[in-house]
């Protein structure tokens, strides 16, 4: 929220290392780097990873499909 978006990458990336299926945190790197770096390609790939392992009927699954 603050802009720093290198570090919020930094640190996202290293949660993301330690727990590769955590779909909230892929969520959350989808939008920094929609938001911080417009990397649309980067985005897209956390996002289909979402779409690819979460239920239909999940709250996460709604939001990826809209962002």
């Amino acid at each position: 929220m603050n802009g720093n978006y290198e570090e919020a990458l930094l640190i996202i990336d290293d949660v993301l290392n330690q727990a590769p299926d955590f779909n909230e945190a892929h969520f959350i790197k989808a939008q920094i780097l929609l938001f911080g770096f417009e990397d649309t390609k980067g985005a897209k790939k956390c996002i289909f990873m979402i779409l690819e392992t979460e239920s239909e009927c999940s709250v996460l699954y709604r939001w990826a499909r809209n962002i």
